[in-house]
């Protein structure tokens, strides 16, 4: 029983500080640059295409991996919760039995 609350305080844990991240990244100034020759620089200097900055791919890969940790709290909050389930319903070939034995 205790493994299965740590894991699921973890995967709360995750899931908090990854919803956190996102919300600092679209709704707050707390990612911006402090300077302003740093905030002008953002938008103009390393193009990676017509459209792309370089402060625009950063923002994406702040996002995606925001988005990742939530997806990885998620399964492993309902894993945690729902897994007895899940694993009385699994039945286990024998040669899967065999690896497990070993």
């Amino acid at each position: 029983m205790i493994p299965r609350i740590l894991i699921a305080a973890c995967a709360a844990i995750i899931l908090f500080f990854a919803s956190v991240h996102l919300a600092y990244t679209f709704f707050t100034d707390q990612l911006t640059p402090a300077e302003g020759q740093m905030e002008t620089a953002k938008h103009v200097v390393s193009r990676i295409s017509s459209g792309t900055t370089m402060w625009k791919a950063w923002v994406g890969f702040n996002v995606s991996h925001s988005m990742d940790l939530m997806l990885f709290g998620l399964i492993y909050g309902y894993l945690t919760v729902c897994g007895g389930a899940l694993q009385s319903g699994v039945q286990l070939s024998s040669h899967q039995r065999h690896f497990f034995d070993a």
